[in-house]
């Protein structure tokens, strides 16, 4: 190998030719050229060929060119590589950067961070995942504890059995850590299961909540109560159509919602007639159905429409019987009983009040003037006019002929012929009374009063006549 000069040697056996030494290779065999011994390899360090261990040599370098070959035939390695890999790589936990070996803390095990985060490969460091910590993310940031097995961490508050929030949320740290439910899910710690909840807050009990609307428990209208494994509302107060196992929000069978969408008032759907409850002619009834204001319209269609033989007309109900030209009366009167009452006794009833009694009357004037100068006697309009020596009789409604004056003549006559007659007595009776006083008052003078006394003492004409000549002439008896 050029490191000494070969030379013959004998002895009694043999003669062959060695090298003469091996020069700085310490230990190779002269006999084999200043070959390695067997078990030894040669490898070039530095600037020099050495022998080593054949386990520490590879391809000519000694441990891979990153130690040197120990004393019992392994590789002391620099820089922590590692010597099981005859420092051709990085022990365990280190990476090769920039041909030197550095701590990993990406690599754990057969894990990357622990499987909690991400290795940034300019510093060889974990990158953790929140709610973690550590060199290679293996603790817990602190107030946080493990969950599932391990795999992640969570506020204690919504630890519930080595999960967080049941996995059916998340734990909502905003203000206190409390558990977010999802996918319909309830209760402190989501354990109840979708479409129940938590019935009480002093321990775990699922059931029903049939209580809960969007605005607070019965929409504010009644009083939630727990039975069994429910909770329901008592119920709803006067909204008596709402259902009270939908929070009285929403309605019981045969009611829906009617008026102003977020107020949720339920009414019977009888009642609703449109935008109107019973057709704006009733109210309704807690039975369901209407109450019609008209006692001929018919409840079961909200007051919309009208019993049988009536019709609705001007948001009444009218007899058929009292209907004329689809009006109640013609527009001229009231029906009472099925009978039309007409508002001018004009009118003819057994038309409807549709037209006038007479045919001489106006209509357009409700039948209470007449034609021309016709006048009304007895719902009749009637020439009144009589011609000469006439007048119109209100009892026979004709003009009365000539007897009739007659007969006024005669009594006018006769009334004459009375007052003549009359003042005759009157005329008779005067000139009597004329003629007898002048007579007494010619003999009263002639008879003495002793004659009277003596003769006719007794007689009462004579005294009489007496005492009316006395008066007569002023003297008394």
């Amino acid at each position: 190998m050029g490191l000494s000069a070969c030379i013959l040697t004998t002895n009694a056996l043999n003669a062959e030719f060695v090298c003469d030494g091996c020069g700085t290779l310490s230990q190779g065999d002269p006999r084999k050229g200043c070959t390695c011994i067997d078990g030894l390899a040669l490898v070039q360090f530095e600037s020099q060929m050495t022998c080593v261990d054949e386990f520490c040599a590879t391809n000519g370098t000694e441990c891979h060119g990153h130690g040197k070959c120990g004393e019992f035939g392994t590789c002391e390695c620099f820089d922590d590589y590692d010597q099981y890999a005859k420092c051709k790589v990085c022990r365990q936990g280190y990476k090769l950067v920039d041909a030197i070996c550095v701590q990993n803390f990406c690599t754990t095990g057969r894990t990357q961070c622990n499987n909690r985060g991400s290795c940034d490969l300019e510093t060889i460091k974990c990158k953790c995942e929140p709610n973690f910590t550590g060199d290679s993310c293996e603790l817990c940031k602190y107030g946080l504890q493990f969950v599932k097995n391990k795999t992640q961490c969570a506020d204690p508050n919504c630890v519930i059995n080595d999960t967080v929030c049941s996995d059916s949320g998340f734990c909502d740290t905003t203000y206190n850590p409390i558990c977010s439910c999802e996918n319909g899910a309830s209760g402190a710690g989501c354990q109840c299961p979708k479409g129940q909840t938590q019935l009480t807050l002093d321990f775990l009990e699922c059931g029903y909540n049939l209580c809960q609307s969007f605005r607070g428990k019965c929409f504010r209208r009644g009083k939630c109560i727990k039975n069994g494994n429910e909770l329901f509302c008592e119920n709803c107060r006067q909204f008596i159509f709402n259902d009270p196992r939908q929070g009285c929000q929403g309605c019981l069978p045969g009611a829906k919602h009617f008026g102003e969408p977020s107020e949720y008032i339920c009414k019977a759907e009888k009642c609703i007639t449109g935008e109107s409850l019973c057709s704006g002619r009733g109210e309704c009834l807690n039975s369901g159905i209407c109450k019609c204001n008209d006692l001929n319209a018919d409840s079961q269609t909200g007051c919309s429409t009208c019993d049988e033989l009536f019709t609705m007309v001007d948001d009444k109900c009218v007899a058929d019987s009292c209907l004329e030209s689809n009006q109640e009366c013609a527009g001229n009167g009231k029906c009472q009983n099925d009978k039309c009452i007409c508002e001018s006794e004009m009118l003819d009833e057994t038309v409807n009040c549709g037209a006038c009694k007479s045919v001489n009357i106006e209509f357009e004037k409700m039948c209470k003037s007449c034609t021309s100068e016709l006048g009304i006697i007895s719902g009749q309009c009637l020439n009144m006019q009589c011609t000469q020596n006439q007048k119109f009789n209100f009892e026979n409604s004709t003009c009365d002929d000539n007897i009739i004056m007659k007969g006024k003549i005669n009594r006018n006559l006769f009334a004459m012929l009375i007052v003549i007659a009359l003042s005759l007595v009157a005329i008779m009776s005067i000139g009597f009374y004329l003629f007898a006083r002048k007579y007494l008052i010619k003999h009263t003078y002639s008879i003495t009063d002793n004659q009277i006394e003596s003769e006719d003492k007794y007689n009462p004409e004579l005294i009489i006549s007496h005492q009316v000549a006395c008066l007569n002439s002023g003297d008394s008896v």
